[in-house]
């Protein structure tokens, strides 16, 4: 899984009309600490900014999110997943579409909240709220460290935004119903869930389905764990989140696995049959991610969300030699029998992807060549290893060696 930006945000597709100031912000964060059951540690300064200085904060986040051409890496990955068009300048699009979307946010590495005033009719009560529940959150749990992302594990760390997201979401709505009743919380939080998915872009630009998703996920993806701790201890449920968050985004898609399904450790050794390519991104899908590999249009939610069920663990790597892009990839289930599932997803996905694709639902391992690129794939005890080299079928067939002899269950560290 990709595209995991640290930004507390409070989307547009949530407004309504009021004012703004100082003074309602400091009334708006009294009724949220007693409705959320934190205390007001500190006071919250709040400052309006226009379009183009929250422009300069995406692209400033963006930029210690991703250090020098790692953005541009991941988009290269993107476009090789089929998850956005090839011709896409993934940087601009990115940074506009984030910022088109933001109504107001807070900043916890200078301990603010930031008031957007470049569209109508747009802060208020509400989100101010939202807003200032990630306040809360940072002076009673921290959010500096917690929002850094998990190296390696961008699946990790969706799952740990979902929970901080989700808890300002569940808040806003308590908020705007004066108190937590959940027997009106849980119809109000399904209903936001879906206006959020079908809210506009508020951008000239197409945004693919996958970008669109991906940004809402940490708002909606969530909500489930969150009722459900809640209907047992309200918010001390809640807060017991923030100190042992889940670790998957399979333990939000199925709540009732957190926390004992716990995903299993994978770690890829190539080393030594790379040859003349070299690693340029390492990190792991998720339940997520691998239904966006089925579903990269989401058009197939339904059958991703089906195939998926029993996901283990995962890894992949993305591979770079001069402009030439690859990937090697392993996928563990929770049950051996129900690897068939994830042959028939990643099916799926090079059916997307190239003119010519394997059966590899039907066939236990192969090799065949499509587009230019071999595709190698091995059945192993729990799981699935594949390769997708531009390259020779003998160092295709030696890359998918060392994968599938790597792709096991490993110890925790």
């Amino acid at each position: 899984m990709t595209t995991v930006l640290s930004i507390l945000f409070a989307l547009t597709g949530l407004h309504a009309n009021t004012g703004q100031g100082q003074g309602l912000v400091d009334e708006v964060l009294e009724v949220t600490s007693q409705i959320r059951g934190l205390k007001v540690l500190r006071p919250v300064k709040a400052v309006s900014h226009t379009k183009e200085k929250i422009l300069d904060y995406v692209k400033e986040r963006i930029s210690e999110e991703y250090p020098g051409e790692s953005l541009e890496e991941e988009g290269r990955l993107l476009k090789h997943l089929g998850w956005i068009p090839v011709e896409m300048d993934y940087r601009a699009t990115l940074q506009e579409f984030v910022t088109a979307q933001v109504a107001g946010y807070f900043d916890p590495f200078r301990e603010r909240f930031v008031l957007a005033t470049w569209l109508p009719d747009l802060v208020q009560k509400p989100i101010i709220a939202h807003e200032l529940v990630h306040a809360l959150q940072d002076q009673h749990f921290g959010l500096k460290k917690a929002l850094k992302r998990i190296p390696g594990n961008d699946d990790a760390t969706i799952a740990r935004s979902a929970i901080i997201e989700g808890d300002a979401t569940i808040a806003m709505l308590a908020y705007t119903m004066g108190g937590t009743d959940m027997s009106a919380l849980k119809p109000a939080a399904a209903s936001l869930s879906q206006q959020t998915r079908d809210a506009p872009t508020l951008t000239t630009r197409h945004i693919p389905y996958y970008m669109r998703m991906s940004l809402i996920f940490p708002y909606t993806g969530g909500i489930q764990l969150l009722l459900k701790k809640m209907e047992k201890s309200r918010w001390k449920g809640v807060n017991a989140l923030h100190k042992s968050y889940p670790k998957s985004t399979e333990q939000l898609l199925h709540p009732d696995r957190y926390p004992k399904d716990q995903p299993l450790v994978v770690r890829l050794e190539a080393r030594n049959a790379l040859g003349p390519w070299q690693e340029s991104l390492r990190n792991r899908f998720g339940e997520l991610g691998f239904r966006f590999l089925a579903s990269p249009l989401g058009k197939q939610d339904i059958l991703a969300a089906q195939l998926t069920n029993g996901w283990g663990g995962d890894q992949y790597m993305f591979l770079k030699k001069g402009k030439d892009r690859g990937l090697a990839a392993c996928v563990l289930t929770d049950e051996p029998e129900q690897r068939v599932n994830y042959r028939t997803l990643v099916e799926l996905s090079l059916s997307s992807r190239y003119n010519q694709p394997p059966t590899v639902s039907r066939q236990s391992q192969g090799q065949v060549i499509s587009d230019g690129f071999q595709i190698a794939w091995r059945e192993v005890p729990r799981g699935l290893a594949w390769v997708e080299l531009p390259d020779s079928a003998q160092q295709a067939a030696k890359l998918l060696d060392a994968i599938a002899a790597s792709c096991k269950v490993r110890k925790r560290q």
